[in-house]
């Protein structure tokens, strides 16, 4: 188990050029990015990704219908 306010000894730099000085600090930046440890790769985080990509891609289907309803009504 990690300790969470653990400071590093050097300041790390993240992929977004903010930097991070505790252990706490990359979590925040892995929640905010939607990222995680691959410890943190359970069943459960895979289903809920999963479920997330469906729900976007089912969103973009229907807003696609959508538009062409649209289009099909107002010609």
């Amino acid at each position: 188990m990690s300790n969470f306010t653990k400071q590093f000894a050097e300041e790390v730099p993240l992929p977004d050029g903010s930097v991070a000085s505790s252990v706490a600090d990359v979590d925040k930046y892995l929640k905010a990015t939607g990222l995680a440890l691959s410890s943190d790769y359970s069943p459960e985080y895979m289903q809920n990704i999963r479920y997330q990509n469906d729900k976007a891609r089912r969103e973009a289907i229907f807003a696609e219908f959508l538009y062409n309803y649209k289009r099909m009504i107002w010609k």
